[in-house]
């Protein structure tokens, strides 16, 4: 093998125009070729299993440069000794240089300079420390602003707050909205949320305004193809006003609940355009050029320093934005005030959670670094304080204010396009019906204005945007728009003392408003929308029952990084809003309901249910006890899925019509349905 690795490397070497050892061309070729990557990291995921490892991804870097020959060191060096021997082979040798051989014929002066970039042979790298750059781009900021409301208070004070403090926290890093307290309204959340994600206009994004036409043009098409929607010139210049700029603020990251619901934890990252060039964190030069955005209007950059150690076999400089240098500095620093106890991450490690720690030390521990300043808002004035090496800054949070009379443009559109709504009545095409149930099959928004039936309460889960194959839109706005008016149909049905109960959960897509491509892809707050845009069409939130699910599969913070940045809370709850046309309705629930979802998948992989989002019926029977029906009243299920609301009907005894669009699940539904009634009967 010996000979035949000198073969290959000498090949490499007839192309260089410098010379340099065979043992350390071929460290830096498999290296730059990434050939081995994958059976590196098979090997130290198995060392980790065997030993019982959680293993950084800085300390991952340091094991791979020692499993390629470029440093005698690693961390578990002693693991990996033996693995070593055998790990490269022939096949990757050859992978490698072949690479490289083409690189070096494509583009051989940057080939040449990411090799000598790697072995040093270039200049000295220039005098220079990412971490005081870093301290001296923010010292004029805050890094992490905490809001922290533990009674009533006036919500355009926390929109004024909000907007006037944006410009003093630094970009992309995060505002935390501590609500405590059983005075705090969901529906005041939700209006808070949707405003810090749409209150700023951004009217200098290139790539935006290149495409701006295109996407009016998409909302026109769709609002003047739906049937429900009275089509005119006006709805035209609605969506030109709405598309003069991209809406932005901050994006919605978490919302983190207590057991007990008595505390609930906004969290939301400001990402606004700076398209400032940033240096290399590897050659720490700034020649650079933008090349993509990871998330809307947060600008990353690639390095064209043809001597960077980081450039790729092909010669493309090394990508970064400026959260992920910092994240990494920091990581490599390992400041002991940076480190999160593991017992805080499994205190933490679900984003419903046990309400026994000091929750302002553990937002400043998840959401912070040391060296960082923090502004810290509260209903009274505490003196400044050092935490972790942090300095803690606390300024009193005004409860009062004079109404901000400047609209956001999402709300501006939806008032509009709402005085458009007219629903075409249409009849159900089939039907089938079985002791007290009805099953209608058709679309619902225009089925349910020909109900003869009294509809006291409605309970769905509706179809989430795009996450399953019969519910596909091509941007947020057009989903929500035959949301409202599905509900604007249920509105009118439903009994002046009735309740809504709408089960949603949040989602992570693409939203495709301003953009439709990956830097639209973001954690969506359906929940929040749903409860923000229903109230325009008179439908309130007056509770929201959460629906804890329990252990979910998640590896959102499977992370060994026990330092800020890494660590997020995995989602294990859905929401199930209550909404009536009366705001003052009461009504006592559970507060927060644990039921496992369903298992709808084998061992084998096959969905044994036939339906890819079915909700447990568990879950409607509690529902459903709250549910006080006169003989002649029915509930209604506008979504009827694979039938479950029906059959949870059925076993209570109350009478139930539910309406499916879809062929399949509609005769999945009738099938179930029929034969849980049966059975019931058969019991009795």
């Amino acid at each position: 093998m010996k000979t035949f690795i000198n073969i290959q490397l000498q090949k490499v070497k007839e192309e260089l125009s410098f010379d340099i050892e065979d043992d350390l061309l071929l460290a830096y070729i498999l290296d730059i070729t990434k050939t081995a990557d994958k059976k590196i990291t098979n090997l130290i995921n198995k060392v980790k299993k065997e030993h019982n490892l959680k293993i950084t991804t800085y300390e991952k870097n340091q094991i791979r440069d020692y499993l390629l020959n470029k440093t005698s060191n690693s961390p578990y060096k002693d693991l990996f000794v033996k693995s070593k021997e055998n790990l490269i082979d022939t096949n990757d040798i050859i992978e490698a240089t072949k690479l490289i051989l083409e690189g070096l014929k494509k583009n051989k002066t940057k080939v040449e300079g990411t090799i000598k970039a790697k072995l040093n042979l270039n200049s000295k790298k220039e005098n220079f420390n990412y971490l005081n750059f870093i301290k001296k781009y923010e010292q004029d900021f805050y890094q992490l602003e905490i809001i922290h409301l533990k009674s009533k208070f006036d919500i355009n004070s926390v929109k004024e707050t909000i907007s006037s403090t944006y410009d003093k926290l630094q970009n992309y890093h995060n505002l935390i909205i501590l609500f405590e307290g059983n005075e705090i309204k969901w529906q005041d959340i939700a209006d808070i949320a949707v405003y810090c994600e749409f209150f700023k206009i951004e009217k200098n994004f290139n790539i935006f305004n290149k495409n701006k036409s295109k996407k009016i043009n998409e909302l026109i098409d769709f609002l003047k193809n739906n049937e429900n929607i009275i089509f005119n010139e006006n709805i035209i210049q609605i969506i030109k006003e709405f598309y003069e700029g991209v809406s932005y603020g901050f994006q919605f990251q978490d919302l983190i609940i207590s057991e007990d619901n008595l505390i609930k934890i906004l969290i939301l990252q400001k990402i606004e355009l700076d398209e400032t060039p940033l240096p290399c964190p590897s050659c720490y030069k700034t020649i650079v050029r933008g090349n993509s955005y990871p998330k809307l209007l947060q600008k990353s950059f690639e390095c064209q320093n043809p001597l960077c150690p980081s450039r790729s076999k092909s010669g493309r400089g090394k990508r970064f934005d400026y959260l992920s240098i910092k994240r990494n500095i920091y990581l490599e620093t390992a400041d002991e005030n940076d480190y999160i106890p593991e017992q805080l991450v499994k205190d933490y490690r679900k984003d419903i959670f046990t309400n026994k720690n000091d929750i302002k030390k553990m937002l400043i521990k998840f959401y912070s670094w040391h060296n960082n300043k923090i502004l810290y808002l509260n209903e009274k004035i505490e003196k400044e304080e050092n935490f972790l090496n942090r300095k803690i800054i606390y300024k009193k949070f005004k409860k009062t204010i004079k109404k901000i009379d400047t609209p956001i443009k999402l709300d501006i559109l939806f008032d509009k396009i709402i005085k458009y709504i007219h629903i075409k009545k249409f009849n159900y095409s089939e039907k089938f019906e079985f002791k007290n149930i009805i099953g209608l099959k058709g679309n619902s928004t225009n089925i349910i204005p020909t109900l003869k039936q009294k509809i006291k309460y409605s309970i769905t889960s509706p179809p989430y945007y795009n996450a399953r194959e019969y519910s596909q839109w091509p941007n947020l706005i057009t989903y929500f728009i035959d949301m409202i008016i599905n509900a604007y149909a249920i509105k009118n049905k439903i009994d002046k003392e009735g309740i809504y109960f709408y089960n949603i959960g949040d989602i992570v897509d693409q939203e495709n408003i301003f953009i439709s491509s990956q830097m639209s892809k973001r954690r969506i707050m359906l929940g929040f929308y749903t409860m923000y845009l229903f109230k325009k069409i008179g439908l309130y939130t007056i509770d929201n029952i959460i629906w804890d699910k329990g252990e979910v599969q998640s590896k959102r913070n499977s992370s060994a990084n026990y330092y800020p940045g890494y660590i997020k809370p995995i989602n294990c709850y859905e929401h199930i809003i209550l909404f009536s046309k009366n705001k003052n309705l009461k009504i006592n629930t559970k507060k927060i309901l644990k039921i496992n979802p369903v298992k709808k998948i084998n061992s084998k992989g096959e969905n044994i249910l036939g339906h890819t989002a079915p909700y447990p019926i568990e879950l409607i029977n509690i529902i459903l006890d709250n549910c006080n029906l006169e003989q002649e009243e029915y509930i209604l299920d506008p979504y009827l899925g694979s039938g479950t609301t029906l059959i949870s009907c059925c076993q209570k005894d109350k009478n139930g019509i539910g309406i499916e669009l879809n062929e399949e699940y509609f005769q999945l539904a009738k099938k179930r349905i029929e034969e849980s009634c049966f059975n019931l009967l058969k019991t009795q």
